[in-house]
Parts: C-alpha cells; structure tokens; sequence
C-alpha cells in the first residue's frame, strides 16, 4: 500500500455472527500506477468487543501505522451505525496529527443513509459543477448483504 502513488480511499465494515463474534472489514480503494481502479480486502479480522467508536478507531489507527500509510488516507466510508460518528471523528483526530488530511478531514467521512451528510454530499457536487441528480451507486460489492457480490 505503502507504494500506491496517491491517497486511499477505504470501506469498513463491521458484521457480528451468529455466534455473537464480532469482524471487521477494511478494503482500500485507489488508483494503481497504470491508472486502475483497485479495490482490495486488506484486513478482515476477529472485532472484540467492546464495539464503540473508541475501539474500532484504535484498530484502524493501528492498521494505518502498521502499514505506514497514515499520510495516504484520504476518505472512510462507514454505515449509519451510532458508533460511527465518534469512530471517524477520532480517526480524524488521529490523522490530522501528522497533517495528512485533505481540507482538514472535511471529505473523511460520508454516508448516503444519513440525511444531514447526504446534504453536505449534494453541496459538495454542486461546488464541483458535477450533475447533482446524479447518485451514489447502492451496493457495495464488498458488503454481505449487498445485492451484487463480486468474487475476489
């Protein structure tokens, strides 16, 4: 990862088994040097609890600097899950140590089911002249109970 020649975008998700076992997602997002479009499973692990922002913010955060790619991160995509807004504020925090974020942090986080960030999204493609009818695609080939899987 360390060698992508631009900022990382990443998905998480967190899915709890039947047997109450809790797992984490990470896929990264990025354009490869032959200009491609990647997305690859990079971490899927066991999730203790607890489940809170906190936890899941030290385990990315862990992740990122394992991997020496804190100043590659440019956005997190996450559900609507509660713990997900002191997660990504965390993370910002985090991340903004080392002044790596774009703008501040301002484009980390985005979420489509939530209405106060689907406005901010709109506002956004306006500011850029893009086609603000346009939407976000809904499945997530990465997701498990999207409608579309894609082998890996």
């Amino acid at each position: 990862m360390r060698s992508c020649p631009g900022k990382i975008c990443f998905t998480s998700d967190l899915w709890t088994s039947i047997a109450t076992d809790g797992y984490v997602r990470l896929t990264a997002h990025f354009i490869d040097s032959n200009w491609v479009l990647q997305k690859k499973i990079i971490k899927f692990s066991y999730m203790p609890p607890p489940h809170s922002g906190t936890a899941l913010c030290d385990k990315t955060n862990s992740l990122f600097n394992a991997w020496g790619i804190q100043r590659k991160v440019f956005t997190i995509t996450l559900d609507n899950a509660a713990v997900n807004d002191m997660f990504v504020g965390l993370l910002r925090d985090h991340l903004s140590l080392n002044c790596s974020l774009g703008n501040g942090g301002e484009f980390l986080h985005y979420v489509k089911e939530s209405q106060v960030r689907k406005k901010k999204f709109v506002e956004y493609v306006t500011q850029t002249s893009l086609d603000p009818k346009k939407s976000l695609r809904q499945d997530v080939p990465t997701r498990w109970n999207s409608t579309v899987f894609d082998a890996f």
